[in-house]
């Protein structure tokens, strides 16, 4: 079989006219789907920071007289430049 067999010329590979209504139909699920994918692993993030931060301000919250607005405060001034510094020098 030759490169004329395949294409548009038989008629048995007829062209595909529904593939742009079918692709503009699914493209909405795609997006829902990937933004909830999204959200979904931001959501574990937080939560495995939470869980592993949380033995870190109970000890900070104890060392400053138990102020827990306080020992968030400097949990969380003292994350966000570990994780800011390294992506900027990146």
């Amino acid at each position: 079989m030759g490169p004329e067999a395949i294409g548009p010329s038989n008629p048995l590979w007829p062209p595909d006219d529904g593939f742009g209504r079918r692709a503009a139909s699914q493209l909405p699920d795609v997006l829902i789907r990937a933004a909830l994918i999204g959200v979904l692993g931001v959501l574990c993030y937080i939560v495995f920071a939470a869980v592993t931060l949380y033995p870190l301000y109970r000890w900070r919250a104890r060392k400053i007289g138990g102020k827990p607005g306080l020992a968030a405060t400097i949990v969380v001034g003292g994350g966000v430049p570990l994780i800011v510094t390294p992506t900027a020098l990146r």
